[in-house]
């Protein structure tokens, strides 16, 4: 949340930061049904609710690593 409040103002990071925002609320929400699920002890979808949350970090994760790249890449070249 910290970085996306920042890119919202950076006309070059306004999509991504967008992206951000969406791709948190996912994840809160995935930990959110994680924690509910080992609460409630219900060890069928506690597995797939884990692995939902966190490949929506590693989605996150990985496409910020290449919006960095490709801006690397860019300055790299000029």
């Amino acid at each position: 949340f910290i970085l996306a409040r920042r890119w919202t103002h950076d006309q070059a990071w306004t999509v991504h930061a967008r992206f951000t925002h969406r791709a948190a609320f996912v994840a809160a929400a995935g930990l959110g049904a994680f924690v509910v699920t080992q609460a409630a002890e219900l060890e069928s979808v506690d597995g797939i609710v884990q692995r939902f949350f966190a490949a929506t970090l590693l989605v996150w994760l990985t496409v910020t690593a290449l919006r960095l790249h490709r801006i690397n890449q860019t300055v790299s070249t000029s």
